[in-house]
């Protein structure tokens, strides 16, 4: 049996727009789900009623890291989120365009993964919620991350 995830949006502040699945096609069946979305009425009456106001979501579960071997894994992973949504940005002409990418990650801020996120310019949004610093490593190992 393959792994599943659930992503839901409330319909009355969002419209799907697409739809794509991510399979990692490794060891542990783990995946991804990209959705492109639009905000509804009310949140899009704060805008000019001419521009659309999208997002893309990406929420993943990733291979827990049994031991120091499953890094490679992991950030091959992540590594094909990155690729995958810029290349849905790039087919639809998204640039610049909000992401927020969620789920599982089976990590900490110490962690390959977080250092790699970072460094493609994703912050936690979790870290700023609580002021958390790149010295506070050993307080959070929950993130999610915003573009």
């Amino acid at each position: 049996m393959g792994e599943g995830l659930l992503t839901a949006v409330h319909k009355d502040h969002f419209r799907i727009i697409n739809y794509r699945q991510l399979l990692f096609n490794d060891c542990g069946d783990r995946v991804a789900q990209l959705l492109h979305v639009e905000l509804v009425a009310p949140f899009s009456q704060c805008r000019n009623g001419d521009v659309r106001q999208e997002l893309l979501i990406v929420n993943t579960h990733l291979l827990f890291p049994h031991d120091s071997s499953l890094c490679i894994v992991r950030l091959h992973q992540v590594y094909k989120i990155v690729q995958h949504v810029e290349s849905y940005q790039k087919e639809y002409n998204l640039n610049p365009i909000p992401i927020i990418l969620c789920g599982d990650w089976n990590g900490s801020k110490r962690g390959h993964v977080y250092k790699f996120l970072r460094c493609q310019r994703f912050v936690s949004s979790y870290d700023t919620a609580h002021q958390y610093t790149d010295a506070d490593a050993h307080k959070a190992s929950i993130f999610m991350f915003t573009s």
